[in-house]
């Protein structure tokens, strides 16, 4: 017998639908975060799950007969847009539990990234675009 698909009711700009669990637009950043944490399939277990990252309980098994999602979704809050994901934050090393997990853009979770140098192009933006003058074009062996 085919399991039936679960619904509950979300609120939406003030307006209360009832609608499935999976049309929700967080579900797919919740499905991933427990793929690359859990599944050895998933192209992304080596750089989580492999190294460690866990998510937490009540996220993976739920609370109080409450499907897990709508817990993820209570702790998380929607997305501010589409262009945002999940971002382990202020701990990028942490796991995914509730006060280490935002909703960040690409630009943000680029900004942190451990261990990224930082290019100083400060005689560049001084000097305008190119090379700055003086410096002569050297052939690299």
């Amino acid at each position: 017998m085919p399991r039936r698909p679960r619904y509950a009711r979300f609120s939406y700009k003030g307006n209360e639908t009832k609608m499935k669990i999976s049309e929700q637009p967080e579900y797919s950043n919740w499905l991933m975060m427990k793929n690359r944490c859990l599944n050895e399939r998933d192209a992304n277990y080596a750089r989580w799950g492999a190294k460690g990252v866990k998510v937490c309980k009540r996220w993976l098994h739920g609370e109080a007969g409450v499907h897990p999602f709508l817990c993820f979704l209570a702790d998380m809050g929607r997305k501010p847009s589409k262009r945002h994901s999940l971002d382990r934050y202020p701990n990028r090393r942490g796991n995914y539990k509730p006060g280490n997990v935002r909703w960040a853009t690409a630009k943000q979770q680029s900004e942190e990234k451990i261990g990224v140098p930082r290019p100083d192009l400060s005689a560049r933006n001084r000097l305008g675009k190119g090379k700055p003058r003086g410096w002569q074009k050297t052939k690299v062996i």
